[in-house]
């Protein structure tokens, strides 16, 4: 170094966190532990997401010997404290591999940020807690004796929740303070009753994707229903893939979301047609629908 000093060793370690964390291979960031006595503990707190692809291979010997590396990855990196995500992709949920999985993300881990889980069988035999969990994702998983109930109380930072073709939910009950937005994609259940109740008093975004396509039995479903829910603090309103079917449910929130800001309708667009004129009178209609908060505005996009 010019004028012999160490101008590298010399910043503070906040400079030099940020430094290790944009090296792509985390190996690399645990090897300048072996730089000097000051790096040693460095790598402990540089964020790190692992991600592990599992081989195409339909082969047990293949899944065993990949579940056995995976093992000793996460022992690796047991020491590190910023461990903020960890994906594992095309690894089914059998029978063989269930207590691996179950292990890696455990329903009594206080460290963990953000957990997304699909095509999982969740079945937690005592209490949940992921205190600093602030997102979480479901996608494609069926919901048995209250589960989704016991994981949401056990995680009380709980800021987004998303669930995507999801099942058993009766009705999706949200008490938590921090929650702000939840986002919906698609809910069905074993009756194939496409209704899922929801109470949510302090959640500001909503994002909903409309699946009916049958209008007049939409709003008979929805006029059979008994609803008496307030929105006093939602804010934003998204519904994705609109196709006209969903009417009654946008008068109802418009009428009962007191704060509302932004309600957004996405219409699917055809790229070799012009816009439908039937969408055209339909963003009329919302218009003139009544809102009781004076600073909604209806947004409909193509």
């Amino acid at each position: 170094m010019a004028g012999g000093g160490d101008r590298l060793g010399d910043l503070p370690d906040s400079v030099l966190i940020h430094i290790l964390s944009v090296l792509w291979d985390g190996k690399q960031v645990v090897r300048t532990s072996l730089l000097s006595r000051q790096w040693r503990f460095l790598w402990m707190s540089v964020p790190v997401s692992l991600d592990f692809n599992f081989p195409v291979s339909e082969s047990k010997e293949d899944a065993l010997d990949y579940l056995a590396s995976i093992h000793r990855e996460l022992y690796y990196w047991r020491s590190c404290q910023k461990i903020g995500e960890v994906r594992v992709w095309r690894l089914r949920y059998k029978e063989c591999y269930a207590k691996d999985v179950d292990l890696w993300f455990a329903f009594k881990n206080s460290l963990l940020r953000k957990l997304g889980l699909w095509y999982c069988q969740l079945n937690p035999s005592g209490s949940v807690n992921w205190s600093s969990l602030v997102s979480l994702s479901f996608g494609y998983v069926d919901f048995k004796d209250g589960v989704l109930e016991k994981v949401l109380s056990g995680c009380p930072n709980l800021e987004c929740l998303s669930l995507d073709s999801v099942s058993g939910i009766h009705p999706l009950v949200i008490s938590s303070l921090k929650l702000r937005e939840l986002t919906i994609d698609d809910y069905y259940d074993e009756n194939h009753d496409l209704w899922l109740e929801i109470s949510a008093p302090y959640i500001q975004v909503t994002d909903l994707l409309s699946r009916y396509t049958n209008e007049h039995e939409q709003a008979r479903r929805f006029e059979t229903h008994n609803f008496n829910c307030s929105f006093p603090h939602l804010k934003t309103i998204k519904i994705l893939k609109f196709y006209g079917s969903a009417l009654p449910l946008v008068k109802y929130l418009l009428k009962h979301a007191t704060v509302l800001e932004k309600f957004i309708i996405d219409a699917p667009f055809e790229l070799d047609s012009d816009v439908s004129p039937d969408y055209v009178n339909m963003a009329l209609e919302f218009l003139s629908f009544p809102r009781f908060s004076p600073h909604a505005s209806v947004i409909f996009s193509f």
